[in-house]
């Protein structure tokens, strides 16, 4: 199924204060592909810390390759670092803007199974009744308190959480992590940079977006992921029973900004995924689109 949906930011007049690179603490399957990818082409010196939160699947720690390579990464004192990155990193780059994006955590923990199924990660044809949940969550297949641990600044290498941590987590976010925004007001965040880096507007379509749907989850498969994600689901209940998300006001004065960045992954323009466009090349883009029963959503 081809995704037939465009999204439109074109930001706001604000009083821009650029100076300071953004680190951005990539929460796997919380829009932050799509994040990434956009702000990946439109800062000069952007960085991506490659590899996993935790080792999952085997694959490489994002935080064991900064490690390995912190001398050279430093010394390039990037504008955009961007990776699945604990909070330990924050100490290397002090002075920067840190952001993340977050998810209602079973909604999370759901895509996380649909990824991995559309990928054959948990085994070739395996259909959705057959996987066992339980076992992927001990097996750190799909990290359980991803969010918690990921933000807890005692999480690297660490494979149980307790009290604590969550504690630590809920301090880091609110009080140490510049912005947060949940998922579905992302686009208030991508408004937001474009505003304050005066970036070319935006016009694009989500990445990674999954074709298969783990339907008809039981009651007990339901439970098992609330048991593995309990301090996230408590950390995501309380930041947004306490309106800590960022959200922008509304009447907020419009740009003139006549640039505009493209970005798919899979209709091209001039068999490129990413483009940017000026006003005229953007409205004759914008037709083509809605001729082709396209819709571009401006949020």
């Amino acid at each position: 199924m081809t995704n037939k949906v465009f999204h439109l930011c074109k930001g706001f007049k604000i009083n821009k204060n650029p100076s300071k690179p953004i680190i951005f603490y990539h929460i796997p399957k919380c829009a932050g592909t799509t994040f990434s990818v956009i702000f990946s082409y439109l800062f000069s010196k952007q960085i991506r810390i490659p590899g996993s939160p935790f080792g999952e699947r085997n694959t490489d720690i994002a935080f064991d390759y900064f490690l390995k390579n912190k001398r050279k990464i430093i010394n390039f004192n990037p504008d955009f670092i961007y990776g699945h990155l604990p909070y330990e990193f924050s100490k290397y780059f002090a002075k920067s803007f840190s952001l993340t994006i977050l998810r209602d955590p079973m909604k999370r923990c759901i895509s996380h199974f649909n990824f991995l199924c559309e990928r054959g990660w948990l085994g070739k044809d395996l259909s959705f009744d057959k996987i066992d949940y339980e076992d992927c969550f001990k097996k750190e297949i799909v990290p359980p308190n991803i969010i918690t641990r990921q933000l807890c600044g005692l999480g690297y290498n660490k494979k149980f959480i307790n009290e604590e941590d969550f504690n630590n987590a809920k301090n880091i976010i609110v009080n140490k992590i510049d912005l947060i925004c949940n998922v579905e007001n992302s686009h208030d965040l991508f408004n937001l940079l474009i505003s304050i880096y005066d970036l070319p507007n935006l016009i694009f379509q989500k990445e990674q977006v999954s074709k298969k749907r783990l339907i008809n989850i039981d009651e007990k498969t339901m439970n098992i992921i609330r048991k593995y994600n309990e301090y996230d689901i408590k950390l995501y209940d309380y930041l947004k029973a306490n309106n800590k998300f960022y959200k922008t006001k509304t009447n907020k004065t419009p740009r003139n900004n006549k640039t505009f960045f493209y970005s798919s992954p899979d209709l091209l323009i001039n068999n490129k995924k990413h483009h940017f466009l000026n006003e005229k090349t953007f409205i004759d883009v914008s037709k083509k689109l809605k001729h082709n029963e396209f819709t571009i959503e401006e949020t």
